[in-house]
């Protein structure tokens, strides 16, 4: 209480005692003196701000980020008062219908239940089902959970992105499932490719001839870019090759 008497002299304590924060939030200021060990809780400590401050807004009361600080150190408050036990701060009525603590809530190091080693592998699932519950804590300084994504995904491949796949497989994998594709790609990545002619194509001197070759071994290729319309202006509908 020192630095707040320098300003608050003989202030009683009993007018701050309890309240509630935000709704439901309940919040014992007494219980805020000592922690677990009996230490002194300066005031400082959470109203880090208001100490020095006479601006009304930076009396107002703390960010939830402040509360992990003490309520998950283990050494400093009792289980039952950890920040994932939600009973320990919101009345109950309310408590149980959060089914996911918010990142503001956890340190740095938690995480899910569910996210065991082999959730690396199998989170795409449960992402296309519930991405907002990703974005609880996969979120970006620019708020967009995209972001998130892609710190990873921009370095990390999908597993059947061999070293074969730009070249031979991508084509025919966006033909079968191109939303699949678009999860990561926007149009304007495939056009960066794809408004060049592939290097099978050659000189349109030689192509012309030897196309008809490369149609013949396998027309998949073909039909990724070109539809059967594009053949049939140069070719009648009994040439053009069929998949």
């Amino acid at each position: 209480m020192d630095n707040c008497q320098g300003c608050h002299q003989g202030a009683p304590r009993q007018r701050v005692r309890k309240r509630v924060l935000g709704g439901d939030v309940k919040f014992d200021h007494g219980a805020h003196q000592r922690d677990i060990k009996g230490a002194a809780i300066k005031c400082e400590d959470c109203h880090k701000k208001s100490a020095t401050s006479p601006s009304y807004a930076d009396h107002a009361p703390p960010r939830v980020e402040s509360c992990v600080v003490c309520h998950d150190d283990s050494a400093r408050v009792p289980y039952e008062l950890r920040m994932r036990i939600c009973e320990g701060c919101h009345l109950e009525k309310t408590a149980t219908l959060t089914a996911l603590a918010p990142r503001s809530h956890l340190p740095s190091t938690e995480r899910p239940i569910d996210h065991t080693l082999a959730f690396r592998r199998d989170h795409a699932e449960v992402a296309e089902r519930n991405a907002s519950r990703c974005a609880t804590c996969h979120v970006q300084m620019s708020g967009n959970p995209k972001d998130a994504c892609d710190e990873c995904h921009q370095r990390m491949l999908p597993a059947d992105h061999r070293i074969t796949f730009r070249e031979l497989d991508h084509g025919p994998d966006a033909v079968a499932d191109r939303t699949r594709c678009a999860r990561c790609h926007v149009v304007e990545f495939c056009t960066a490719c794809h408004a060049q002619r592939p290097r099978s194509h050659g000189q349109l001197s030689t192509f012309n001839n030897e196309h008809a070759r490369l149609a013949r071994i396998n027309p998949r290729p073909c039909l990724t870019c070109h539809g059967t319309s594009f053949c049939a202006e140069c070719h009648n509908q009994a040439a053009v090759p069929r998949r």
